[in-house]
């Protein structure tokens, strides 16, 4: 069995850099194929990716295609049984895959798996969330953990020792079975950034698959340090937060959803520059993705 790491490269070559080392440097015995897909950064960024030419299969996106595209564009030459896909800011310490594959090839209903994630420091972190809608903008979790254990672990338990199924893992890696991947159709290339474990996980579970954390195995997490926070970026998590609830839900309820959230950007005067964005229904003719040129991909 082999599993296919796909990176995603967008302006912080180093980080890619360095998480492929830390592959190779912990993860030696697993049967793998490393793939870097460069997001469009430019001339400079893909220089600095060519000393992985020899040890990686490298990919170059002439335009920004977004998460879910780039990874799509990784997903389609990879060659092996599972796909990991992996932020660039991620790190490991130990081999914290080979559990993974055991445990799907074990659970054949599992479609998506992940490890405990930990952040710079080695302190545990939410590794899942709970889905997203109007109970949770108007309530938060921590009502529903209490109430209903069960169906909403909580997330910021880190003592479990044994695998547990959530509603949505967290996308800095994400282990699938490669069939079940494509046959559900990959990551939703209309989501340019943000929300796409909540869209894919939840077709996923759609398909009767199941999405699992693995607790007693980890990896390092340096949080937003493959994506630049900006009132774009912010801005982008809105829209793709309105889509992605839009596609899974009844257009009463969106309406619903987007009510809620305008309220709750009103009384918040520094985030007035989002009101746009919830106060149309085309959200996608705002997104960064229609902001650039039709994109094409070359192998290197």
């Amino acid at each position: 069995m082999m599993v296919s790491f796909i990176i995603l490269n967008y302006k912080r070559s180093d980080l890619t850099l360095r998480c492929v080392s830390s592959i190779e440097q912990h993860l030696g015995s697993v049967a793998k194929e490393i793939i870097v897909v460069d997001n469009g950064s430019g001339i400079e960024a893909v220089k600095a990716l060519q000393v992985l030419r020899d040890r990686c299969t490298l990919i170059e996106c002439r335009q920004n295609r977004g998460f879910g595209s780039g990874n799509n564009c990784g997903a389609e030459a990879a060659q092996g049984d599972y796909l990991c896909f992996v932020n660039s800011d991620v790190t490991f310490s130990h081999d914290c895959i080979t559990p993974l594959v055991n445990y799907m090839q074990q659970h054949r209903e599992a479609g998506v798996i992940t490890p405990q994630q930990l952040n710079s420091d080695g302190r545990p972190v939410a590794t899942f969330k709970h889905t997203p809608g109007l109970r949770h903008e108007l309530l938060g979790d921590g009502l529903f953990e209490r109430l209903w254990p069960e169906k909403y672990p909580r997330r910021r338990q880190h003592d479990r020792t044994e695998p547990f199924c959530v509603m949505q893992i967290c996308g800095p890696l994400m282990l699938f079975d490669t069939q079940k991947f494509w046959d559900i159709g990959g990551f939703d290339t209309n989501i340019f950034l943000y929300y796409e474990e909540y869209d894919i996980c939840r077709r996923m579970r759609q398909h009767g698959y199941t999405c699992v954390v693995y607790p007693t195995v980890s990896y390092h997490h340096i949080h937003g340090g493959s994506t630049i926070p900006s009132h774009q970026t912010t801005r982008e998590l809105h829209i793709s937060k309105l889509y992605t609830y839009r596609k899974h839900h009844s257009r009463m309820m969106s309406c619903l959803f987007q009510l809620v959230n305008f309220m709750q950007i009103l009384r918040k005067p520094y985030k007035w520059y989002l009101l746009p964005v919830v106060t149309t229904g085309e959200y996608l003719s705002h997104s960064m993705r229609h902001r650039k040129c039709k994109n094409m991909c070359t192998k290197k």
